[in-house]
C-alpha cells in the first residue's frame, strides 16, 4: 500500500512538472506571437506614415518613444513627432514641446518648447500644453518672465479641467496674485483639484490641494462657503 501511494505521488509530481513545462512553452509561443503582431502593426503604421497620415506618424512616434514593438529610439520618436506636429497634430505638438523642454531625444531648448506648446495650447486648446506654457512664462524659460501671462494660460487650462492648473489658480485666487483675493474662487479651484489629487501631486510633491482646500475653508464664513459649493456643483469643463 505504501509503495502504491509513493508511486502515485511520484506520478502526480511528474505530471505537475509536465504541466509547468507546457505552460512555459505556451507563454513563449504567446510572447512570440505578441511580438510578431506588434511588429506587423508597426510596419502598417510605417506605411501609413510614409503616406503622410498625421495620426499614424504620431502613433509610430509614440511606439519609438516607449519602445513598444520596436527598439526604443528617442531621436527617431522626436523626428516623427515633428513631422506629425507640422501637419497640425495637436498631441504631437505638445509632446514635442515637452521633449524640447526636458531634452529628451533632442537638445534641450525652452524657446522651441514654447513654440510647440503655443501651437498646441492656442488653436489646439490642449490643456497640458496650456499648463506647460504657463510654467514657462512663470519661470521665464524660453520666453520673457510674465506672471500675468502665466496666470492667463493656467486659467485656460483650469477651465478645461486640468487639475494642476486648477490648484495653481486656487493659489492665485487665495493669495491675490495680480488680482483681488477671492476665497470663494480659491475654494472652488482647490476643491476641483482635490478630486484628482494624485495627478496634481505628480506635477510637484509640493502641490497639496486637499491641505490648501481645508486651509482656505477655515478663513471663510458660511455664506462664502455656500457660494463656493454652488459654483462647484454648477462647474463643467469647457469644450
Amino acid at each position: 500500500m505504501k509503495r502504491l501511494l509513493a508511486a502515485t505521488v511520484g506520478i502526480l509530481a511528474l505530471f505537475g512538472v509536465l504541466i509547468i513545462i507546457l505552460a512555459l512553452l505556451d507563454d513563449k509561443e504567446l510572447s512570440a506571437a505578441g511580438w510578431a503582431w506588434r511588429k506587423a502593426e508597426v510596419e502598417t503604421l510605417a506605411t501609413r506614415a510614409q503616406e503622410g497620415d498625421a495620426s499614424a506618424l504620431f502613433d509610430l512616434a509614440r511606439r519609438y518613444h516607449q519602445g513598444t514593438g520596436v527598439t526604443k529610439d528617442l531621436p527617431t520618436a522626436a523626428r516623427h513627432y515633428e513631422t506629425a506636429a507640422k501637419k497640425g497634430h495637436v498631441e504631437a505638438q505638445y509632446t514635442l514641446g515637452r521633449m524640447y523642454a526636458e531634452g529628451e531625444g533632442v537638445k534641450s531648448d525652452y524657446h522651441r518648447a514654447s513654440e510647440w506648446y503655443t501651437l498646441a495650447a492656442g488653436l489646439g486648446r490642449n490643456s497640458d500644453a496650456q499648463y506647460a506654457l504657463g510654467e514657462l512664462y512663470y519661470n521665464g524659460r524660453g520666453v520673457l518672465n510674465d506672471v500675468n501671462e502665466a496666470i492667463a494660460w493656467w486659467g485656460r487650462a483650469a477651465k478645461r479641467g486640468h487639475p494642476a492648473a486648477q490648484y495653481l489658480m486656487g493659489i492665485v485666487s487665495e493669495e491675490g496674485w495680480g488680482i483681488e483675493r477671492d476665497y470663494v474662487a480659491a475654494l472652488t479651484w482647490f476643491t476641483l483639484a482635490s478630486t484628482d489629487a494624485e495627478r496634481v501631486r505628480s506635477f510637484s510633491p509640493k502641490f497639496k490641494p486637499v491641505v490648501r482646500r481645508d486651509a482656505v475653508t477655515a478663513k471663510m464664513n458660511r455664506f462664502q462657503i455656500g457660494q463656493a459649493k454652488k459654483r462647484i456643483a454648477a462647474w463643467r469643463p469647457e469644450g
